[in-house]
């Protein structure tokens, strides 16, 4: 369900991580553009490291050729 912002959003709050479910923890706000839309949550620093590590681990290397996408029949 989206909800419209008015004012101020806090980047830190306080409560459960809802992706690892740690109780009563200092939450971030995490806030990411996907198809064309603003999504955000409020998570714990742990989860916004582990989060980090995957998009690290995730990079295309440099040296890659460029690869061309078909469908099989």
């Amino acid at each position: 369900m989206p909800w419209l912002i008015r004012g101020p959003v806090p980047t830190m709050a306080t409560g459960d991580c809802p992706w690892c479910e740690k109780k009563q923890t200092t939450l971030h706000l995490m806030a990411a553009m996907i198809d064309g839309q603003l999504g955000g949550d409020y998570v714990c620093a742990e989860c916004l490291l582990a989060l980090d590590r995957m998009r690290d681990a995730n990079k295309p290397l440099r040296n890659n050729p460029p690869v061309e996408v078909t469908e099989f029949d």
